[in-house]
């Protein structure tokens, strides 16, 4: 009978670090099919992949996935005990402040781009922050030394955690408010806001914002990201 070919250590890692960046949502099991196949098949040995290697290599996935979250999760925990004076200021008495982003399509851009615009037209300065997720180079965002961006491919870890060499300019500026624009469950958003200086944490009133930010706005399922931000201005 055949023998199960068993896969050899380094090709375990190999699946990791082909694996561990796919986006929220897609299916780990498909993720690891597919990274499999390729590997067995860059070595010339696809007609020695089983069931029993998939498996393995699936086992292994899910392991790294939970000591993944196990990591994110302490270093939530470590930033979230770290004590900070919160200051509540009036719109007037706001000079410097700090947007995190993720923008996909050039029409959100747009928006985010005119809502920097209407601020600075008041005296504000703003700096922005931003995680792409696209192998794709947007073209239509313009960048300049206020603009941070972080790829999701080469400047987060293997435990999604962002670099913070990556975000040192960003993270240094002591923001009178700390706007977030992503209303989603987002591991990136929550450690910018964690270990910001911010004075002030403002996002979307969502569960998953509840224990980081310090002002919520009320949002709905009609709320349009330019709604959300003006509110964010006058409120």
């Amino acid at each position: 009978s055949k023998k199960s070919h068993v896969a050899p250590p380094f090709l375990s890692m190999v699946v990791f670090f082909m694996s561990k960046k796919h986006k929220n949502g897609t299916d780990s099991k498909k993720v690891l099919d597919k990274s499999t196949f390729m590997i067995y098949n860059i070595l010339g040995c696809q007609d020695r992949l089983d069931s029993n290697t998939s498996n393995l290599f699936r086992r292994i996935y899910v392991m790294f996935e939970t000591l993944k979250k196990i990591r994110q999760e302490r270093l939530v925990k470590k930033l979230s005990s770290v004590k900070r004076t919160r200051v509540m200021r009036n719109f007037d008495n706001i000079k410097l402040i700090g947007i995190v982003f993720n923008i996909t399509t050039e029409a959100n851009w747009t928006k985010l781009s005119n809502y920097v615009k209407e601020l600075e037209s008041y005296g504000k300065k703003v700096y922005l922050v931003g995680i792409i997720d696209t192998k794709e180079k947007l073209n239509f965002i313009i960048t300049n030394t206020k603009v941070t961006i972080v790829h999701r491919k080469k400047d987060v870890s293997c435990f999604g955690i962002p670099k913070r060499s990556r975000m040192k300019k960003f993270l240094s500026k002591k923001f009178d408010v700390l706007i977030n624009t992503i209303n989603d469950d987002d591991f990136f958003s929550r450690i910018v806001a964690l270990r910001s200086l911010a004075k002030i944490r403002v996002a979307a009133d969502t569960p998953a914002h509840k224990e980081f930010y310090d002002l919520l706005i009320k949002v709905d399922s009609k709320t349009s990201e330019t709604e959300f931000l003006k509110q964010v201005i006058y409120c």
